[in-house]
């Protein structure tokens, strides 16, 4: 691995690293979520699949008949 040589290199290190962190312990926390509550996870389905529907049929509206 390469040596930082400058302040902003060892930032730019630093800022990746903990951005990764933050990213992992939110991913964690939400899938203990989701695990906990399995009606959370019911209603984001139905959601995007309301959302699909509701894509779909406006696509056949705009191509006609």
């Amino acid at each position: 691995m390469r040596k930082f040589s400058g302040g902003v290199d060892f930032m730019v290190a630093s800022f990746f690293r903990w951005t990764t962190l933050i990213i992992a312990v939110g991913g964690w926390m939400s899938v203990r979520t989701f695990a906990e509550e399995p009606g959370v996870v019911a209603h984001w389905l139905a959601k995007f699949s309301s959302q699909a529907e509701e894509a779909r049929e406006s696509i056949e509206r705009f191509k006609g008949p």
